[in-house]
Parts: C-alpha cells; structure tokens; sequence
C-alpha cells in the first residue's frame, strides 16, 4: 500500500471473481473426494509370494542367497475385505512351505498371528490362527534353533520381548521366555554368528520419537537362558527412513545384509538394503546396498517386509481396496 492506497502493480496476477471461485471449488472437490474416497474404500495390507523355480540352496540350509526381487512375478494372496495381513514369514519343513502373517480385522484393530500352507501347484490353503494374546502381536519372526521351531513376535504392546516355542507345528505355540523385559520393541529380528545372538529391533526411548526412528541391537550367548546386553552405540541408526527392520538379515555373496523399512513418504513405502560391513560387540556400520520402492504396480502404496526359503520369496504390498 502506498498512503492508504492499493498499488496498482501489487493486482498483477491475481486471480478475477471468476479464478477465486474456480480455485474454491478446486479445494472444495479435493475434500469432497477425498472424504468419498474414504467413505467406500481403506488401505488394506495384503501378503504376495513368487517361487523362484529352483532352490539354490546353501549346503545344510533352505534359504535363497537372496530373495527374488522380480516382483511383477508376484502373486497376490488377497484377505477378506474387513481386515488386514502383513509382515509375512516363510519357512520350510519336510518338503511343506508355511508363511506367518499377522492377521488383523479393522474392527478389533489388535493383531493375531496366522498360517497358511503353498501348495506345490501354486496354490495355498486357508489360513488358520496360531497365536492369540490380549495385547497386539505382529511380525511372526518363526525360525528353527536345534531341533525345535521357535517363534519371536513383535510383543511391544505388552513392553516386553516374548520368545515362543512350537508344541505342534505349525498350530499351537507356547511361550518359553521373556527375553527383555519393561522395554517397547518393535519387529525383533535375530542374527546369529559365530556363537553370538544378536536382536535387531525398534525402541521407542523418548516422548516425541516415533517407532519407526531409532534401531537398537542387542547381543548375548544363549537365546534360551542368556542375558542381552545393549549394544554401547545404541542406537545405532536414527533415521526414519532406514531404521526399522523390514524381515531376517541373510549372506549373500560372503555379504551380511540387513533388510529396512523406508517410511519417507508414508508408513512401510519401500524397503531399504543394508550391507552390514562391521557387527561386534563394540560397533555397528552398514552402507546402503538398494532401495526397493513399489512401483511395479499401479495400484501399490507400500511394502515392508521380505523373506524368503527354499526359493520362495514373501513380501506384502499396501493397496486402497473398496470396504
């Protein structure tokens, strides 16, 4: 203004009657449309699996040197509309292939754990609970130790890290031990070498953090009756868009790698992976290997979780699906 009056080159550029009221209708359909949106659809998680035709197996074990990660190849095995099925694991057991999911109904919006069989003609079986607590479960990390399958869910809404033993495989589970108590851990993930036990997981230690922000380790030499001492660099990562974990570490090519969720642009978007170059006691390093984003579907938002055995591999994909 100049002495109370408009200047008459501050009007340049804007908008008449006319490009207002185009521009409050624009504004105005994006929320009508948005609000619609939700009325008639929800983003609903949903577990997808590849077999990659032949096993290449290491010596002694069933797992890939990699996952397969031609995901156009991926099929989808869609939940019913009123819930949701992610973070899958796979695992092998004389000849059978059995994947882990949580299952979880929008309505209860508190997790259970779930199994299905894939058939050897590409098909699977209908999935039955496994494991079901008053509190949240998810990220059904199933793994074999001797000659027992034990099981290490996400437990973090009861604050602490519960580790389970199979009494019938792959049905009934019974818990053997809390591992760390009075502690908020998300998507505990196991590594073990050269006698050691290392727990890779997400902990919430401040007001304002979020779950997805910081990446504790912990380590001790007995899983079953040893005590886990927290890493001295903890944590050792403190980025939202590499910090949690995203499925079990695995070698490949003599290479360490690490698996980890990317929510730089929503919650689970892509997936990150990580070459663990230094893993001892004293320190942790890592150096991005690949970023895994979910563009070979239209209609994809997200995916955060891999596995794989015996050449099969599991991710799950975010999409909007009509209610």
């Amino acid at each position: 203004r100049l002495g109370g009056v408009v200047a008459a080159g501050s009007l340049r550029g804007m908008p008449g009657p006319v490009g207002a009221a185009l521009g409050i209708l624009r504004v105005h359909g994006r929320v009508l449309l948005r609000k619609l949106r939700e009325r008639f659809t929800r983003e609903q998680w949903q577990v997808l699996y590849a077999h990659l035709g032949h096993a290449q197996a290491a010596p002694g074990r069933g797992d890939l040197e990699g996952p397969d990660t031609r995901f156009e190849r991926f099929r989808r095995i869609e939940p019913p509309a009123d819930r949701i099925w992610a973070d899958p694991f796979v695992v092998q057991r004389r000849g059978r292939t059995w994947v882990f999911f949580e299952e979880m109904l929008y309505r209860e919006q508190r997790g259970v754990l779930s199994c299905l069989e894939l058939r050897a003609d590409g098909g699977w079986t209908e999935p039955r609970r496994v494991l079901e607590r008053p509190y949240h479960l998810s990220y059904p990390n199933v793994f074999e130790h001797g000659s027992e399958w034990y099981m290490l869910p996400e437990t973090s809404a009861a604050h602490r890290v519960e580790l389970y033993r199979a009494v019938e495989f792959p049905w009934r589970w019974e818990k053997v031990r809390t591992l760390i108590p009075d502690i908020e851990l998300v998507d505990a993930t196991l590594w073990q070498h050269d006698g050691r036990w290392w727990l890779f997981g997400n902990v919430r230690t401040q007001a304002g953090m979020t779950l997805q922000d910081a990446l504790h380790i912990f380590s001790t030499d007995d899983l079953l009756d040893g005590t886990w001492t927290p890493h001295p660099e903890n944590p050792v990562v403190l980025d939202a868009t590499s910090a949690r974990p995203a499925g079990r570490l695995w070698m490949q090519d003599g290479r360490l790698v690490r698996p980890a969720q990317d929510s730089t642009l929503r919650y689970g978007h892509a997936l990150k992976l990580f070459e663990v170059t230094v893993l001892t006691p004293t320190t942790y390093r890592a150096r991005l290997m690949q970023r895994i984003e979910p563009a070979w579907a239209r209609d994809l938002l997200g995916v955060h979780t891999v596995n794989f055995a015996g050449g099969v591999t599991v991710i799950d994909g975010l999409v909007r699906r009509g209610r």
